[in-house]
């Protein structure tokens, strides 16, 4: 009895853990509750269906079948973290599993959700979101090595650390300008943005916004942000020059997944909580205004939007 009790009592602590690691490791991802809870259920299930099936299980193979079923559940174990990383899992003949290498790697960013990298060519430098750390990290990205700045300082050959920057709370999201000049952290648990000079890696400044931004989008012009937040089924309008609001709309429940239009005349946000997708007109004669709500699936929570035949 007492060894059937160690039994259930390590397995039921190792289950404990990796709900609490899933937890903090998708701390401020929305709906995060339900997805983990959906875990929970298909791991209890699988669990029944294994018991169920131990004794055919254990006898298949010529009485191999047990150690073959742990084998494989240990080996998927660790395949699925690379994979669901999108690490560029390959398998090859007579090698097995193989991992691309990592140009490099840097400690600091727990919870690493997003990324911006600056358009030029070659792009000098990235952004990351660290929603666990309330930070954003620095990165400067490798230059080619027959790149002038490289002959003069060859470790701009390696991707180097710049710094970590304190944002508000759970930054979620990076919306980059598209002239590479400013960085936007969408704070989803202190309700704020962050403006970040990418020029000098220094936050410039942090405003409360709406309850939950979770995803912005800049126009082509470079003059305004559009902000979607969560919790308060709104998109607000934020002044990139002179930091100032500008407007709001009303949307579905929980808007998230924000896109343009190719002539930016209208706004898509995909409503993760109504399963729809509000259309606004972003130029409308009394300011922009919600034009009308799409039917989509459950739990929409992102948009791409296809390029006309013939057009860039």
């Amino acid at each position: 009895m007492l060894p059937t009790a160690i039994i259930v009592f390590r397995e039921v602590l190792e289950a404990a853990l990796i709900v609490g690691v899933v937890l903090a490791a998708s701390r401020g991802v929305p709906a995060r509750g339900r997805w983990v809870c959906c875990g929970i259920a298909a791991g209890i299930l699988g669990a029944m269906t294994v018991a169920a099936g131990a004794g055919e299980i254990s006898t298949a193979i010529d009485g191999m079948g047990q150690e073959l079923f742990d084998a494989a559940i240990l080996f998927s174990d660790i395949l699925i973290l690379p994979w669901a990383l999108g690490h560029g899992l390959a398998f090859r003949e007579g090698e097995g599993p193989v991992l691309p290498k990592l140009r490099a790697t840097f400690a600091g960013c727990p919870g690493a959700t997003d990324i911006a990298i600056l358009p030029y060519d070659p792009s000098t430098k990235a952004f990351i979101a660290c929603s666990g750390g309330h930070q954003v990290m620095a990165v400067a990205l490798a230059q080619p090595a027959d790149s002038w700045a490289v002959k003069q300082n060859p470790s701009l050959a390696a991707d180097h650390m710049l710094a970590l920057l304190d944002v508000g709370k759970t930054p979620v999201q990076l919306t980059l300008k598209p002239d590479g000049g400013q960085v936007f952290s969408a704070n989803f648990d202190s309700d704020s943005i962050s403006a970040i000079d990418t020029e000098s890696d220094e936050v410039t400044r942090t405003d409360t916004i709406a309850d939950g931004p979770v995803r912005g989008v800049i126009g082509s012009d470079d003059s305004t942000l559009w902000i979607a937040n969560f919790n308060a089924d709104s998109i607000n309008l934020w002044s990139v020059d002179d930091s100032q609001p500008e407007g709001g709309v009303r949307t579905g429940r929980a808007p998230d997944a924000l896109a343009f239009s190719r002539d930016e005349h209208l706004l898509l946000a995909a409503d993760a909580h109504s399963g729809d997708v509000s259309v606004i007109r972003t130029q409308d004669r009394n300011g922009p205004e919600l034009f009308t709500l799409l039917p989509a699936g459950a739990q929409p929570n992102d948009i791409v939007v296809k390029a006309m035949q013939g057009k860039p």
